[in-house]
């Protein structure tokens, strides 16, 4: 397990500071995978998620429409 604050360094030093993830790793004395992994995170990702939720909105009533009236209607033709 990497602390919090080894996470925020790794996050600092690439995207901040555009360093690669083998530099990183060779500066911290860490692998590269374990520094990728710092960066792929869940708990920094979470917005992507957030914004396809938001997107999918404006379209679940209608989707949920078509099905009541179709309910074999397959997804690609929705």
């Amino acid at each position: 397990m990497i602390a919090p604050e080894t996470i925020a360094k790794i996050r600092n030093l690439f995207f901040a500071e555009h360093w690669t993830v083998g530099t990183i790793a060779r500066e911290l004395g860490l692998h590269w995978d374990t520094v990728r992994a710092a960066l792929e995170t869940e708990r920094f990702n979470h917005s992507k998620q957030d914004r396809a939720n938001q997107r999918m909105e404006h379209y679940v009533s209608f989707i949920q429409q078509t099905l009541k009236e179709y309910p074999r209607l397959r997804a690609t033709r929705i």
